[in-house]
Order: structure tokens, then C-alpha cells, then sequence
């Protein structure tokens, strides 16, 4: 009796086992909810800084191009690629928590992820718009080519040799 005594003085009770495996749990859920919400914010600063230069270039109407080179296009382009890319890697990671039994609705796991979903989409969509905003007006102050097309085909062996 005394032996068992003494080993259990000395090692955990399956109640302490069980909590400590809790608090683990609890913190690697604190710790998820925290790096997601993180990059939530960080993707709604950006959205912010693209709805803010859409409406900045829209004010000033300048009769100028804004990218005659394509570059400020290519990168919105790569921005709502990059979106739709983090939008499937949430929405996998928002139905694997969805269907985490260990997780509990009032945990903000699933939660999390669907405001980074959200985010995202919210970035792909306003870079797009800034893209088509900016390509629009660009396509509008461009100077006419001064060719006439009497069907579709010559104008498509036209754009295609350009």
C-alpha cells in the first residue's frame, strides 16, 4: 500500500492528465484563432488600401494613362490570384473545423476562418475592380488604330499579332 501510495504522489492523476491535455488544446486553439484573425486584419488593410486608391483615381479622372505598361494591372491580377489561392486553403481549413469534433461552436475556430474567408473575398473583389477600373480608362485614352475590320477573324489575327 505504501508503494502505490508513493507513486501516486509522484505521478499525475488522470484528472490532472486530462486537464493539462486540455489546457495544450486550449492553447493550440487560442493559438489558431490568433494567427487567423492576424491575417483577417492584415488582408482587411489591404482591401482598404485598394478600395482607398480606387476612389482616389476616380476622383482625380485624370485624362492621362494610369499603366501603359500593364504592370499595376499584372499585380492586382497576382493579388486577386493570390486571394483566390488563400480563399480555398481557408475554406478547407473552415470545414475541417466544422467537422472537428473536439472543437466546440463557442471556440471561434470556425468563426475565424469564416471572417478570413470573408476577407478575402472581399480583397479579390476590389482588386478586380480596381483592375477593370484601370484598364477601362486606360483602354478609353488610348489612341485609335485608325484600321476598319470587316469581320471578326481579321480582328482577332490583328490582336493576336500584337
Amino acid at each position: 500500500m505504501q508503494a502505490h501510495t508513493h507513486q501516486q504522489s509522484h505521478g499525475a492523476s488522470p484528472v490532472e492528465a486530462l486537464a493539462a491535455r486540455n489546457l495544450q488544446f486550449l492553447a493550440l486553439i487560442e493559438n489558431t484563432i490568433d494567427r487567423v484573425s492576424g491575417d483577417t486584419d492584415h488582408i482587411r488593410v489591404m482591401s482598404k488600401a485598394v478600395v482607398a486608391c480606387l476612389e482616389s483615381l476616380q476622383k482625380a479622372n485624370d485624362a492621362k494613362l494610369i499603366d501603359p505598361e500593364g504592370r499595376l494591372c499584372e499585380l492586382l491580377g497576382k493579388t486577386a490570384e493570390m486571394a483566390r489561392r488563400m480563399y480555398a486553403d481557408a475554406s478547407g481549413a473552415h470545414e475541417s473545423a466544422c467537422g472537428d469534433r473536439l472543437l466546440q461552436p463557442d471556440d471561434g475556430v470556425v468563426e475565424a476562418f469564416s471572417e478570413l474567408m470573408e476577407a478575402v473575398t472581399e480583397l479579390h473583389a476590389c482588386s478586380e475592380e480596381l483592375r477593370d477600373w484601370v484598364e477601362t480608362h486606360d483602354a478609353l485614352l488610348e489612341e485609335p488604330t485608325g484600321a476598319t475590320y470587316t469581320n471578326a477573324a481579321d480582328l482577332i489575327a490583328a490582336l493576336n499579332s500584337d
